[in-house]
This record gives structure tokens, sequence and C-alpha cells, in this order.
């Protein structure tokens, strides 16, 4: 029996001196993996979470405040209200970790209420109900639920202020709601002045304001004026702002009657052979101080372009307002032969001119050498063909004889080559005889010609007045009687002092 026991005790010992070898073995182990995990383990969290608007602290990477660390990743560059993920990272020692940071707001806004005042119709903006908002992200403002501001009073409502995170906080507010009593203000309105038949610009340097409403409306009422008919006229600006108030500002607006006609230019008399044509508005223009585009019409109704004659033609100018004016043009139709018979009468003509007159001389000068060479070197016989003046010179140039008729002709001819303005005038009361002679003008006015020679004293007429024409001629039986009205108003000075008729010259 102590045999048993003692092989008994002999194996307890020897499993106790096991069990102790295997706790020996196992704390070698564990104590060698803790020295291991505590050498090699990674000092850097693998992520953070962070909250926004708070200082970023190296702390907040590092397992343990043991560990020293420092960041590679340049911080500052990070906003610390900018939500979302960045890799961080961070140098322990001679090795660079990364790590995940997140930046969250999870803490809600906060804000003042205010109670802001306001007109009827009129809302305010959410922001204007709310100071003081503080949160570490973006904050958007907004109602909960729109008021109702359309009538006067105590209006309660709730503003939400929601941040970049999704928090949310809800603020009561009271709006007050007041009655807006208080008409806009027009600036600006003046007198108008206009002319007829334009268009008014009523708005151009208008300006209205209000105390509470940014944008009056503003009309104007015109009923009436009437541009089109001078005068003057009331026009009245109405402005009105939200709460109906409304402002009126009355103007007078003054239209300048148009009572000038429009202007014709470059009408000129016409002449055109027998079966020709004619392009009547060929050079012709028409100017108006108001309108801009008035009408031309032409009534060439008189004209047969396949009979020979002299035709009148009406221009009409017409403005929009019907005021008007006319010029008249003669249009002479000749044939061929009369055509070709003109042509040599002016040949003629500058070649008489050209051996009478040279370039040094004034208007003057060679309108007495015309009235000299036509008194001299035609003889008088009494009779010519008075159809028309070009057969009237034709007749002086190739026979060198004639009546009064031929020496009109004849003197009209060289005026023409000479460029002197020049005007037919013919005797009135034909009951005795007929008569012609010539009004010519240098640019002192229009005088009186006649180059027909007649015997007697004061029978010399180069340049006289009207008195001194009418002189001679209730001496010699109405003579030189004309009708004044049909022609250009004449010059009352004399110039007979300058002329030397039995020298043939001027004096100086």
């Amino acid at each position: 029996m102590s045999e048993n026991v003692s092989n008994h005790i002999h194996k307890t010992s020897k499993k106790r001196k096991k069990a102790l070898w295997i706790v020996l073995a196992t704390s070698v182990l564990v104590l060698i993996g803790l020295i291991f995990y505590a050498l090699f383990r990674r000092p850097v969290v693998e992520s953070v979470t962070h909250e926004a608007g708070t200082f970023i602290n190296i702390e907040e990477f590092l397992i343990n405040e043991r560990i020293q660390g420092e960041f590679v990743t340049n911080i500052e560059e990070i906003g610390i209200s900018d939500l979302g993920e960045y890799t961080i990272q961070i140098q322990v020692k001679d090795k660079v970790y990364s790590c995940i940071m997140t930046i969250v707001d999870t803490l809600p806004p906060s804000g003042s209420a205010l109670s802001p005042e306001t007109l009827e119709e009129i809302l305010p903006l959410p922001e204007d109900c709310v100071v003081n908002i503080e949160d570490a992200t973006e904050v958007t403002v907004s109602y909960k639920e729109v008021p109702d501001v359309n009538k006067a009073g105590n209006v309660d409502t709730v503003i939400l202020l929601q941040d970049k995170g999704g928090n949310v906080t809800e603020i009561p507010v009271t709006i007050i709601v007041l009655a807006d009593t208080e008409a806009p203000v027009i600036e600006g309105a003046v007198d108008l002045s206009i002319d007829e038949g334009m268009t008014l610009e009523y708005l151009e340097g208008i300006a209205v304001t209000d105390n509470k409403d940014e944008n009056p409306s503003l009309i104007v009422d015109d009923s009436q004026v009437d541009l089109n008919q001078g005068g003057e006229y009331e026009a009245v600006y109405i402005a009105t702002d939200k709460a109906g108030n409304i402002a009126k500002q009355p103007i007078k607006v003054i239209v300048i009657p148009d009572v000038l006609a429009p202007v014709i230019e470059g009408t000129q008399d016409i002449t055109v052979e027998v079966g020709g044509s004619i392009s009547y508005r060929k050079g012709v223009t028409v100017t108006d101080d108001k309108d801009e585009n008035p009408t031309l019409t032409i009534d060439n109704s008189q004209v047969d372009l396949e009979t020979p004659g002299i035709y009148e033609v009406i221009y009409t100018a017409t403005d929009r307002k019907g005021n008007a004016s006319t010029a008249t043009i003669q249009v002479t139709v000749k044939s061929l032969e009369t055509l070709a018979m003109e042509q040599e009468v002016y040949e003629k003509a500058a070649d008489i001119l050209a051996r009478i007159t040279d370039e040094s001389m004034t208007d003057m000068e060679k309108a007495f050498a015309i009235y000299r060479w036509t008194l001299t070197s035609i003889g008088y016989t009494g009779s010519s063909d008075k159809s028309d003046w070009i057969k009237g010179a034709y007749q002086a140039f190739k026979n060198r004889s004639g009546d009064c008729y031929t020496y009109f002709a004849a003197a009209k001819a060289l005026y023409n080559v000479a460029g002197i303005e020049n005007v037919d005038i013919v005797k009135s009361d034909t009951s005795r005889s007929s008569h012609y002679w010539s009004l010519i003008n240098l640019g002192d006015g229009w005088y009186h010609v006649d180059c027909t020679p007649r015997s007697g004293s004061g029978d010399n007429f180069f340049m006289v007045t009207d008195a001194e024409l009418e002189a001679y001629s209730s001496l010699h039986r109405n003579s030189h009687i004309f009708d004044g009205s049909l022609y250009p108003e004449r010059a009352t000075e004399s110039v007979q002092h300058m002329v030397n008729y039995s020298n043939g010259t001027l004096n100086q």
C-alpha cells in the first residue's frame, strides 16, 4: 500500500511539473508576443472622425500620448468646416503613416430671433428674421411654412436653420405686418416739348421710389395728348406701390406745330426732241424740317412729247402734316431740226463771246460788251420768227437783221453762254405793238437790259431800274409797260453813273 501511495505521489509530482512548464512556456510566449507587439505595432490609427470647426490636433491620430509624431500633410490647407474625407499623412520617427480623417458636423446651428417689420403683402426674407447665426458650416435659412402677411398684425412663424451636416434648429419668430399708407415719390417729371408728328419717350429720366416697395409701378396717362396736332396738353405720371398707395404728377406736353412746307431742289427746265423721253425725278430732291420722307408728286399731264411746244410741269412736295410746296418747270419739246439749230446758235454765240470778252473782264463788263455787240451788230428790219427764241437768235446770227425779238433772242443766247442769269420780259399791253427785252442779275439784283436800238435821247437801256425804264416808257406810248408781279423783284439803286454809252465803256 505504501508503494502505491509512493507511486501516486510521484505521478502527481510529475504532472505538476509538466503543468508548471506549460504555464511558464505560455507566459514566455505571451511576453514575447507583447514585446513584439510593443516593438512593431502601428502607432497611427487607421481613421479619425473630426468635428467640423474644431482645431485638428496630432494627438487625434496617435494611438497613445507617449508617441511623438508630426503631420506630413499641410493641415492648414484643409478647411475645418469643409465636410468630407481626407487622407492625412503622419510621420512617427522615420516612418510615414496614412490615416483617413472624416470631418463631420453633428452640432446644430444656433441663432437669435428678430421681430422684423414689413408692409402688407411684402414677405420679409427669412434671413431678416434671425441674427447671430453660429455654426461650424454654412447655414441656410428658410421658413418652415411661408407665413401669410397680406393683412396688418402680428404673424407667428418658424425659421429653420440647417447646416451642411443636415442638423436643423427651429427658431420661433413674430413678424410685425404694418399697413402702408405712404405713396411713392415721382422724380424727374418736367414739362416736355416735341415737334408735331414725332414720338415722345415719357419715361426717360423718370425715377420712382417708395418707403417700403422696392419696385412700385409707373404708368403714363397721355390719353389727352395728340402728338399729331400742335397745342398744349396735359399728361399724368401715375405711380402705385404694392399697398395700393397712388402718386400722380401732371406735366405739360407742348406739341410744336409743323407749319413749314418741304423744300424742292434740283428742278430745272428741260429741252427734249420730239418723241424723246424725260426722267422728271433725276437730280430732284425734297427735304423737310420735320418729315424725313415727304412725298413728291409730278404733274406732267400737259406735256405732249410728240408735238413741239413749251409745256408746264408742276412738282408738288407734301409733308405728313399736309404742308405743301410746288415748283414749276418748262418742258420744251423741239423738233430735231430745231435742236440742231439750237446747237448752231450756241456755237455762234460762243464764237462771238470769245471775240468781244476775255477772262480779265468783270461780269458787268461782259454784260455791257454783249449789250454793245447786239445793239450795233444787228440791223433792224421790223420782222422775225417769234415762235421760238432759238429761231430769233439764229436769224440774228445768220442774217444780222430782225426786230426787237431778234435783238432779245441774240442777247439771251450770249447771256446763257456767258453764264449770266437772265429772265425774258414781254410787254404787257400789245394793243399798239409787242416788245421783248431782258432782266439780268449780276449778283446785286435784277436790272432791265433792252438791246433794241431806238432813236432819240434816253434810248439806252443797259441795267436800268424800273423807275428809269418807266420814265422813258411813259413818254413813248408805254413802250416798256409790263406786269411786275410776274418777274423777280428788281433792284432800285441806279448804276447809270457807271455807264458811258458814248464811249462804250464802264466808269470805275
